[in-house]
């Protein structure tokens, strides 16, 4: 396929894995074209750069513990921007979080306060465009904010995606129904989850987890 389509740079041998790359840009090209089309902007050039900016500017902390050395790429979510998903009908609205947090989004996330159903896209398939690299979801039973059954479901959704690259399994018990077993760490070959007893926020119960478990280790 690599030499058909003349892709470069694609740094895999495997057919199975070459393919799953293709599939990923494609998916990536995908999401670019919809959030064009169906953004009401009347300059849709700019629409994706605007839409992108914000994931750019997420940064990489470098944390040491017990198990080793980690990179976390993101703090626990919240709202509707976390892993639940907007869709979701519960926690935080996107009209609440941008009155809130104005600086965290383009001005076009605005857009759909009151109306999450015509976004483009969910956060299941952000997570999984995260893919092959580790994603790891830290919830809390009690947070009302973030809503850990909706981060829940988004990290189940995610999954498939991983599989293509050969790296299915979320660590989890065989079983889906929530809630999953508390306040351990669950790790599979490309996936991470954790869900802590307790309500909103980083609590040093969450460190523990973090840096004493193997949950970031790719």
């Amino acid at each position: 396929m690599k030499q058909i389509l003349d892709l470069r740079s694609v740094h895999h041998r495997v057919e199975d894995r070459i393919r799953a790359h293709v599939l990923l840009c494609w998916l990536a090209l995908l999401l670019a074209r919809i959030v064009e089309t169906r953004t009401n902007t009347p300059d849709t050039a700019t629409t994706w750069p605007r839409a992108r900016d914000p994931v750019q500017r997420l940064h990489v902390g470098t944390f040491t513990g017990p198990a080793g050395l980690f990179r976390q790429t993101t703090p626990q979510p919240r709202g509707p921007p976390a892993a639940p998903g907007p869709r979701h009908r519960h926690g935080e609205s996107i009209a609440a979080i941008n009155d809130q947090f104005p600086h965290w989004f383009p001005d076009t996330y605005a857009d759909y306060a009151g109306d999450a159903d015509q976004l483009p896209v969910d956060q299941h398939q952000l997570l999984a465009l995260i893919a092959p690299g580790r994603v790891v979801i830290g919830s809390a039973t009690d947070d009302a904010t973030a809503v850990p059954r909706g981060e829940y479901a988004s990290y189940l959704a995610a999954a498939p995606v991983y599989e293509l690259y050969g790296l299915a399994g979320t660590g989890l018990p065989t079983t889906t129904s929530w809630p999953p077993p508390t306040d351990q760490a669950h790790r599979g070959p490309g996936m991470s989850y954790h869900l802590r007893t307790g309500g909103h926020g980083l609590q040093p119960a969450d460190w523990d987890i973090y840096l004493t478990s193997d949950l970031f280790h790719r």
